[in-house]
């Protein structure tokens, strides 16, 4: 997830400047359904995983949270997770 949502989407971006036409659609070739579901479940995964935390997925953790957390909830709010019902 986070090398994917490091590259370069368009419709993203917005959540950075002030766009008055509100949320830009995303082409579905850019969010593959991969990254949608990674997008989608991440936290519900975050919740399985063994304590302690290997490094190597805290580390993962980190930069998501620090460089992509703003993309993921761009992609996520441009296309909205259906209800349950």
């Amino acid at each position: 997830m986070n090398d994917d949502l490091r590259k370069d989407i368009p419709g993203t971006g917005y959540l950075s400047r002030n766009v008055p036409e509100g949320i830009p659609e995303i082409a579905d070739v850019y969010v593959l359904e991969g990254l949608w579901y990674a997008c989608r479940f991440w936290s519900q995964h975050l919740i399985e995983v063994n304590h302690p935390m290997p490094e190597g997925f805290i580390n993962a953790l980190h930069d998501f949270l620090s460089t992509n957390l703003i993309r993921w909830m761009e992609v996520v709010l441009q296309r909205p997770i259906p209800s349950d019902g």
